[in-house]
This record gives structure tokens, C-alpha cells and sequence, in this order.
């Protein structure tokens, strides 16, 4: 299963646009999310078995990493379930330049 949020405007025939629909389908356990809700990144995702991918765009190169628990790409914090995801992302800890 995986979560794909996206940081840039993008047109996905299966995007979902609300929390609610994002809320939905991983209760439904959906196998594919694509969102741009950052309020629905979570360590849960991580917890239910979702793979999490942030896809974020440098000038006109299209770009993603994951992120997982342990070490991680693109920071040098060790991830654990504790974390909130969200914050970290929106506060800089993940590299995107």
C-alpha cells in the first residue's frame, strides 16, 4: 500500500482532495492515496502498512523520496513512530532543495 503526497500542483484522475476522502480510504485500506493534504501524513500510515511517499518539485525537476522509519532520506533525524509527520515536514526537517 502507499501514500503519495504531493507539495505541487498536480491533475491525478484519483487524487483525493479532502481529509475526509484521504480519512476514508485509509480506513477502507485503499491500496494507493494521492493527496495534497499534509494534515493527513502520519506515522499511522506508516502503522497500517502504507509505504510514504512526499513528492516536491526543485525549480522544474519533479522530485520524491520516502520516508521511513529509522534512518530516512533527505534528513539526518532518526524517524520513530512518536513523531509527527506532519510538523516535521512543515518545519523544515526534511531536506527538499
Amino acid at each position: 500500500m502507499e501514500y503519495h503526497l504531493y507539495l505541487y500542483r498536480i491533475t491525478l484522475t484519483d487524487m483525493l482532495l479532502t481529509v475526509d476522502e484521504v480519512e476514508n480510504a485509509i480506513e477502507e485500506g485503499q491500496s494507493v492515496i494521492n493527496t495534497v493534504q499534509v494534515c493527513t501524513l502520519s506515522t499511522v500510515l506508516l502503522s497500517k502498512g502504507y509505504r510514504i511517499f512526499i513528492h516536491y518539485k526543485n525549480g522544474d525537476e519533479q522530485k520524491h523520496f520516502e520516508i521511513t522509519l529509522g534512518e530516512c532520506e533527505h534528513t539526518t533525524r532518526e524517524i520513530r513512530i512518536a513523531h509527527n509527520l506532519e510538523k516535521m515536514l512543515l518545519s523544515g526537517v526534511f531536506d527538499l532543495s
